[in-house]
């Protein structure tokens, strides 16, 4: 216990991703119960961009706050940058999908990610040789644990794709040109779009 009690407290990337995966499987339950809607989502989105703003320009006990969560250049650049594009990937996820498939598409968001990296960084060995920033054993479990979450409401093979997609997506350095698109863009998007032509 000690141990994880010295990481969340030492580790930015372990107190990163313990974040995204509560807060997205926190937005997951408020779409799955009727509460979150596309507009919602969107004012969000708004809202998030609004505090980024803020929070670059000013330079006040805020930043040690957004810095428990928040890498350095990150708060140089687009403060809150991991939020935005969560609740951006999220809110099209949610008004383009049906709601099964959109649900899917949140929670292969919220745990390939999260998990993948916790597990791939602080336990991984095998490096991903077009990523090698990452390990393999992450995608790995990530993927696991996003198949067992899908099979809860969904049938086995559209599950168990679209929750190694999300893995799979996760791994790649994803880039065009020099501008770096957001995997919180991406894998709701895409794990949703295959969950709803499979099913």
């Amino acid at each position: 216990m000690k141990f994880i009690w010295n990481l969340f407290w030492r580790e930015l990337e372990f107190k990163r991703q313990v974040a995204h995966l509560l807060f997205g499987l926190a937005y997951s339950a408020t779409f799955a119960l009727g509460w979150m809607t596309p507009e919602i989502s969107f004012v969000l989105v708004v809202v998030a961009l609004g505090a980024s703003q803020f929070v670059k320009r000013r330079r006040t006990f805020v930043d040690k706050i957004i810095l428990l969560l928040e890498r350095q250049q990150q708060l140089l650049d687009l403060p809150l940058k991991g939020l935005i594009f969560f609740l951006l990937g999220a809110s099209l996820t949610i008004w383009i999908f049906e709601p099964t498939a959109a649900l899917a598409g949140l929670l292969v968001r919220s745990i390939t990610d999260s998990l993948g990296t916790l597990y791939g960084k602080y336990l991984g060995v095998a490096k991903i040789r077009w990523n090698p920033n990452k390990h393999m054993e992450g995608p790995i479990l990530g993927g696991l644990a996003a198949w067992l979450a899908l099979m809860s409401f969904l049938p086995f093979p559209p599950a168990l794709l679209a929750a190694y997609l999300g893995a799979f997506i996760d791994t790649l350095p994803l880039k065009i040109g020099r501008f770096e698109l957001d995997d919180n863009l991406i894998i709701p998007l895409a794990a949703a779009a295959l969950v709803q032509v499979m099913t």
